[in-house]
């Protein structure tokens, strides 16, 4: 009954979510099914505040499903980062930007993905001692060169 359009506003990140634990668990056609809907519902009902997740767990769900060299997967990912920045939206930003520095990881694009961090937690002015912020700090430490493989 979520589903119905008065409730569109908790339906969407709940499919959202359900598609980030469907892939988790290894179920990635399941989380494909529930993120494209998540995306398709968020560009149908202009629910535009939930464009950049929405984008971002789609795009983490096509890697599940592609592999690292999905395009689309990083196409996903990168506009998410873009319509954070014109949103403004300085977290979904950080989220975004640390799902495509993950992805980029994994295609042995550890220095695209450092300046890809980087440059959104250079935006921030405070709030470093946040389990996101301090998420991407470790991610940026084992992206180091000389640090050593987890």
């Amino acid at each position: 009954k979520l589903g119905d359009l008065q409730y569109e506003n908790v339906y969407i990140p709940f499919l959202a979510r359900l598609a980030e634990l469907l892939a988790a668990d290894g179920r990635a056609e399941e989380a494909f099914l529930a993120s494209t809907e998540a995306l398709e519902r968020t560009k149908a009902t202009s629910s535009l505040w939930l464009l950049p997740d929405s984008l971002r767990i789609h795009g983490d769900v096509l890697a599940s499903l592609e592999g690292p060299d999905s395009r689309s997967a990083q196409a996903y990912l990168r506009e998410s980062i873009e319509v954070s920045v014109r949103q403004g939206s300085l977290g979904w930003e950080l989220r975004s930007a640390e799902s495509l520095a993950r992805f980029l990881v994994r295609q042995n694009r550890s220095n695209e993905a450092s300046t890809a961090l980087q440059t959104t937690i250079g935006k921030f002015t405070e709030g470093f001692e946040t389990a996101p912020l301090r998420r991407v700090a470790a991610l940026l430490d084992d992206m180091r060169p000389d640090s050593p493989s987890p």
